[in-house]
């Protein structure tokens, strides 16, 4: 009876090693799992936020354009006028 109650013991003991390891394991693959998706979630949202930027600036920076282009041309129908007015030739 001391034998198999040994054999017993002893297996338990090895899978409840194995258990435990196996959780401390997992335990830690979760952990390592979790701070990945907190990485990549943390890029993404800087990456989000700097096309955001982009996009602003690039719109920005249209405006300026067709505002440029619409003096231009003002200035440049008011030279057309001024040259018509005074005689010369356009």
């Amino acid at each position: 009876m001391f034998v198999p109650d040994l054999a017993d013991r002893i297996v338990e003991q090895s899978f409840g090693l194995f258990r435990r390891h196996l959780q401390q394991a997992r335990q830690a693959a979760r952990v390592e799992h979790h701070q990945r998706l907190h990485r990549i979630r943390t890029a993404h949202e800087h990456a989000t936020e700097c096309r955001a930027r982009a996009e602003a600036r690039a719109e920005r920076d249209r405006l300026v354009a067709e505002r440029v282009v619409e003096v231009l041309d003002h200035v440049c129908r008011r030279c057309k006028e001024m040259a018509t007015r005074d005689g010369a030739a356009p």
